[in-house]
């Protein structure tokens, strides 16, 4: 009991007379069950947005498979060092014009 923490809800009143007899038909406390209520419905969000997470994984997995199918297999040719070097430069030197130094 020690790690609960006492809260405050206010629900409607047809939600607390099935909360009561719920409680009742159980025989345990309408704590209890809100308790076990909110339990049930965080791990089912906890599922979909798991389920949700891979589904976009099968998309990306997917899409990678329809890219290497469409280049014959070859992966990329990119010179990721020399494109990055190529965008600080452009950057810098927009910030430069920008500022009047170039």
């Amino acid at each position: 009991m020690s790690d609960l923490v006492r809260t405050q809800l206010l629900l409607k009143v047809d939600q607390h007379k099935a909360l009561t007899v719920l409680a009742k038909t159980r025989g345990s406390s309408i704590s209890e069950v809100t308790r076990d209520i909110i339990g049930d419905y965080l791990t089912s969000q906890d599922k979909k947005r798991k389920h949700e997470a891979l589904q976009v994984i099968d998309k990306a997995r997917a899409l990678r498979k329809s890219l290497r199918k469409k280049r014959g297999g070859r992966p990329l040719d990119l010179d990721v060092v020399g494109l990055l070097r190529n965008l600080r430069e452009e950057r810098t030197d927009a910030l430069l014009k920008s500022s009047g130094g170039r």
